[in-house]
């Protein structure tokens, strides 16, 4: 490598004050915030256990119901390893998860606000993305007899149940719908109808663009200039940027699981979570606040 050391900057908070011993005071009072947030964010997970397990679902459940339930699920188990990943220094990698959690956030609220005929129509937009995959993998030369037989298996029931939720000569195919009329709107669309454009330009967008998708922006994020005039060019950070520099990460996905959370307690009051719920959101306010 030559002569010159590389002298990498750490992103860790601790590192920065041993960079720069003024910044003790701020950085100690960051660190408590963040370990304070992330205690919260396993205490939401802790609480809301009852997900962990085998849950009966009652029988007028609708299909907004089972949305939310399977969201929150979902988003439960997102978290826990966005915190592991977190735990071992790894911001970018978690990003990536917590992308995943804002669109189950904007989905179900979305669908949640049009009532159990939006929820359908939902469901029928998924059959019919569903069917073009399988359309194009069954046709594909390269899959054996056997694969071809069980996506083709799969390919049926789709078209079975598209046909079942909307009749005979349903509108099997993307253009097909879009030559009746039958249009959907796209995440960007559904999270402007329910005032969340900055979760989906922030939590969504910029995510993407940086941490989940093979952009210019993630490759450039890999590299740093040099510090000094006998510095090299440009080499390697010792960990990339990401699309939340600056954030507390832990207080981000904390928010976006009771988000999501409340959602499901809404949809099914019996689990009785509206009330520890918003205690968790009055604690996080606080902790961000001290921030």
């Amino acid at each position: 490598m030559g002569a010159t050391p590389w002298r990498f900057k750490s992103s860790h908070p601790h590192s920065q004050v041993a960079q720069n011993p003024g910044a003790v005071g701020v950085q100690t009072k960051a660190v408590s915030t963040e370990n304070t947030v992330r205690a919260l964010g396993l205490e939401v997970l802790e609480a809301t256990s009852r997900l962990d397990g085998p849950l009966g679902i009652r029988p007028t459940a609708n299909r907004g119901d089972y949305l939310a339930l399977a969201f929150a699920v979902r988003a439960r188990r997102l978290l826990r390893g966005a915190y592991t990943l977190l735990d071992d220094g790894l911001p970018d990698a978690a990003n990536a998860l917590f992308r995943v959690m804002a669109e189950y956030l904007i989905v179900a609220k979305w669908v949640i606000k049009g009532g159990d005929e939006r929820a359908k129509a939902w469901a029928i937009h998924d059959l019919r993305e569903r069917r073009v995959t399988l359309t194009d993998v069954v046709g594909n030369k390269l899959i054996g007899d056997e694969q071809r037989k069980s996506l083709q298996a799969e390919l049926d029931a789709t078209e079975t149940a598209l046909r079942t939720q909307l009749g005979p000569g349903a509108a099997l195919s993307k253009r097909a719908a879009r030559k009746a009329g039958d249009t959907f709107p796209s995440l960007e669309e559904m999270a402007g109808d329910l005032g969340l454009e900055f979760v989906y330009s922030f939590a969504y967008r910029l995510l993407s663009q940086t941490d989940v998708h093979a952009t210019a922006l993630a490759v450039d994020s890999v590299y740093e200039d040099g510090i000094g005039a006998g510095d090299p060019g440009r080499r390697l950070r010792p960990a990339p940027r990401h699309a939340m520099q600056g954030f507390d990460l832990y207080q981000s996905g904390a928010h976006l699981l009771l988000d999501i959370l409340v959602l499901l307690s809404n949809q099914m009051p019996e689990l009785e979570w509206s009330g520890i719920l918003g205690d968790f959101n009055r604690r996080l306010q606080i902790a961000a606040a001290a921030s």
